[in-house]
């Protein structure tokens, strides 16, 4: 016999969206993230990976950045009273989640390039993108329930 269940899970993402870094002569750089969705309201149909993805436009007066991402849970998992489910995340510095990057919890990625240099180009082209995936075997050893959690994003100018 097959079960389907359908599980929500909730990911909210919320953004440090503005980091100044003060270097030893004062000079001030500016990072920015704008354009990023909500995970919320994920809907796992029984069978497969659930993932979704959210491009977004990183500024950076400098051009390069670095990016750290944490899960509120103290790791990537979301939480629904004792159980947990856990997830993964990857980062692009295009708008194309094909070559991103695996994420750690609370590790910094630098060296990312390809920053907006000029805040105003954030309004119309987005140029990273975020992705978040649960495997299917972690969805289907889960109890049902009302899994939630959030990411904290900080991104830094590099110079």
């Amino acid at each position: 016999m097959c079960k389907i269940l359908k599980k929500p899970i909730s990911l909210y993402v919320f953004v440090v969206s503005f980091f100044i870094l003060t270097h030893f002569c004062f000079a001030q750089e500016l990072a920015q993230i704008t354009n990023l969705q909500d995970f919320n309201n994920f809907r796992w149909q029984g069978n497969d990976d659930l993932e979704g993805n959210s491009n977004l436009c990183v500024f950076s007066d400098t051009g390069r950045y670095s990016v750290n991402i944490q899960g509120n849970n103290g790791g990537f998992f979301l939480k629904y009273n004792l159980s947990t489910i856990p997830y993964y995340v990857k980062w692009s510095n295009s708008s194309s989640s094909n070559n991103a990057t695996s994420v750690s919890h609370n590790i910094t990625l630098t060296g990312q390039t390809g920053a907006k240099t000029n805040f105003d180009d954030c309004e119309f082209n987005n140029n990273a993108n975020l992705t978040i995936l649960f495997n299917e075997a972690d969805l289907q050893n889960a109890a049902a329930g009302n899994y939630e959690g959030y990411l904290t994003i900080i991104i830094e100018a590099e110079y």
